[in-house]
């Protein structure tokens, strides 16, 4: 990422357990100095330029990435070419939305993105 700085990565399946293993990744890089030896800032910095791709239905989900990453890096869509999913993916980011309005905070809409 730092060689590459334009560089656009996109994670499919809401970059499995990288959008939650987060934390841990940042731990293992303060305290152990062999985990800093190729990226000199903390695993976060880096993700935070990242993209995720959720293509899931449920809103809960989406509004963690949203929280974490920033609702700017977070795709919706799907490689499953279907009607049904063309009516589901607008339906779960105004869900996303909604519920995250119920929080603390209101999010911004994400970005809706197709794969197809």
């Amino acid at each position: 990422m730092e060689r590459h700085p334009g560089l656009k990565i996109v994670l499919p399946h809401a970059g499995g357990f990288l959008g939650h293993y987060w934390a841990r990744m940042d731990h293992a890089w303060r305290a152990r100095p062999d985990c800093r030896t190729v990226i000199k800032k903390p695993p976060t910095s880096y993700l935070k330029k990242f993209f995720f791709r959720h293509d899931h239905v449920r809103p809960r989900d989406a509004a963690q990435l949203i929280d974490k990453f920033g609702a700017a890096q977070v795709l919706l869509g799907t490689d499953y070419r279907s009607k049904t999913w063309a009516r589901m993916l607008p339906a779960s980011a105004a869900a996303a939305h909604a519920s995250a309005q119920t929080g603390r905070k209101p999010l911004p809409q994400m970005r809706e993105a197709s794969t197809c």
